[in-house]
């Protein structure tokens, strides 16, 4: 025998011990029938606590069964006869019936009966169902919400770093619009589930209120993890190292706006070009006219009836006038048949569309013209045709004396971010994560100021006298409105002598159809 082991507590130790206890006991003694079956226990024992929890005397606590003391079906009853079969103790917690008093009960084998323990735990238990009806209700609250609400605490290292953030909360619009279930989100980490919080540059933002308590609001494009949109984010430091996230998905909205906007854009550009072709109707063209009509008086009322060299002349400053009549209303037709013409886009090989522009030039003209790798693009082939065939008769008009022309068309892969600051004013929002085929065409003209650049795209505008190079002014307004008909930009640069680049700039179709043809 162990002399260093204490003493084992006499029974009387063992009784002052449970009277001195705040738990309630009470120990019961199985009842056997004679086939051994237990069919009901004794109480033998209860201390004062128990006594006092259930407000009755020791001596009615102990005259009376426990199927006496628990209504018919308690599942108290079998608790004691499982205990006593497996020997596993056992513990739970217990409302009283018809009161408000919660119980933690435990049951444990003592030979053959068993010793039940009751302690009182209805402030604690009061508080908790408080705390939960309380959770229960905030949840709902928040899956009531149609912005999604999420809390994130801040996963730090040891230089106390944040490095990431982990799901405290995520109510049911956060769950439809990320796609995942709240129990699948809380307690795991957001750069795990979604990395492209940290491209976007949304961490350093969240990072940034965690540490400053700085409030934002701020639309942000997102474009990773499988989602790409807009969307309404608004932030605030939660719990001193945590954040509480409100968004909304605001894509719709956004595109509504985008789509009204260039909807203004385009009413606002249609009464400019109103009011140019009205200028154009009460000047330009009854100029030609009143001269056809004028000449024509003089013809009858001095040489009607013997037409001389005047005459011939007269008739021949006539049939000039009406030349050019004919060719401005030709062109102001096709600017016109551009703006209205809206077919279906469909892939388009700029290769195809080069060769039989080229095949229309005269035929003294075509070596001149080099073709690099051109993209296959969505859109119009008449537009398109009319594009290159414009681009390229400006290229190969607008050309010094003696000088042989030589015109280079060439291609490269642009991001919409990486475009010409020339162009930015002009950029769609949307279009700064797109890819674009930048299609070039260069010359070794006469080139032009570039501080007439925003004139050369506008209708009737002319840099060169009409006795140097003829024309109307019309074509490359007609290129601006085929580009922008596809969604595309358009642009130019040069200096005086030097030759011109025009850079038109389309969006990339998926793979599979933006791959370059050929060069010939």
């Amino acid at each position: 025998m162990d002399s260093s082991a204490p003493p084992a507590l006499t029974p009387s130790e063992l009784q002052d011990v449970l009277e001195s206890s705040m738990t309630g006991c009470v120990i019961y003694q199985a009842i056997r029938n004679r086939a051994g079956q237990i069919i009901d226990f004794q109480a033998r024992y209860c201390n004062q606590a128990m006594a006092d929890l259930t407000k009755q005397s020791r001596q009615d606590i102990l005259s009376r069964t426990a199927g006496e003391r628990f209504p018919h079906g308690h599942p108290f009853f079998q608790h004691f006869v499982d205990v006593i079969r497996t020997g596993e103790s056992r513990r739970f917690e217990e409302q009283a019936l018809f009161v408000n008093t919660w119980y933690d009960v435990s049951i444990t084998r003592l030979g053959d009966g068993v010793a039940v323990s009751f302690l009182n735990i209805t402030p604690a238990k009061v508080v908790s169902l408080q705390l939960q009806e309380a959770a229960i209700q905030l949840q709902s609250l928040l899956d009531g919400s149609l912005a999604c609400i999420t809390t994130l605490e801040a996963v730090r290292d040891d230089a106390g770093r944040i490095v990431d953030l982990v799901y405290t909360t995520a109510n049911r619009a956060a769950e439809i619009l990320e796609g995942l279930p709240a129990e699948e989100m809380i307690g795991r980490r957001i750069l795990d589930l979604f990395p492209g919080v940290r491209i976007s540059g949304l961490f350093d933002r969240y990072v940034h209120t965690i540490e400053t308590g700085e409030v934002q609001r701020f639309e942000h494009f997102y474009d990773a993890d499988g989602f790409t949109g807009w969307l309404d984010f608004s932030m605030v430091r939660y719990n001193s190292n945590g954040i509480l996230l409100t968004y909304l998905d605001i894509t719709q909205s956004k595109l509504t706006q985008f789509q009204l906007e260039a909807n203004v854009r385009d009413l606002k550009r249609s009464n400019e070009e109103l009011e140019q072709f009205a200028y154009v109707a009460s000047h330009d063209l009854q100029e030609p006219l009143r001269k056809i009509q004028s000449f024509g008086d003089v013809l009858l009322n001095r040489h009607g009836a013997d037409l001389g060299p005047q005459a011939a002349g007269l008739v021949s400053r006539m049939q000039d006038a009406a030349q050019r009549m004919k060719n401005l209303i030709h062109d102001l037709l096709t600017f016109s048949r551009v703006s209205s013409r809206h077919d279906p886009f469909r892939p388009v090989d700029l290769k195809v569309i080069c060769r039989e522009v080229i095949s229309d030039l005269d035929p003294a003209l075509q070596p001149f013209v080099r073709v690099g790798d051109i993209p296959v693009v969505s859109g119009d082939p008449t537009q398109l045709r009319q594009l290159f065939q414009n681009l390229l008769t400006n290229a190969l008009k607008f050309i010094g004396p003696n000088v042989k022309p030589e015109v280079r068309i060439s291609s490269r892969l642009r991001t919409g971010a990486d475009l010409p600051e020339v162009i930015l004013p002009e950029r769609r929002p949307a279009d700064q994560s797109r890819d674009f085929w930048e299609i070039s065409i260069a010359d070794n003209g006469i080139g032009f100021d570039e501080k007439y650049l925003d004139r050369i795209f506008t209708i009737f505008q002319r840099l060169h006298n009409r006795s140097q190079f003829p024309g109307t002014g019309i074509g490359l307004a007609v290129c601006k409105k085929v580009v922008d008909n596809h969604n595309g930009y358009i642009s130019a640069s040069s200096r005086p002598g030097a030759g011109a680049t025009f850079q038109v700039y389309f969006p990339r179709l998926p793979d599979g159809y933006s791959t370059a043809s050929s060069s010939f």
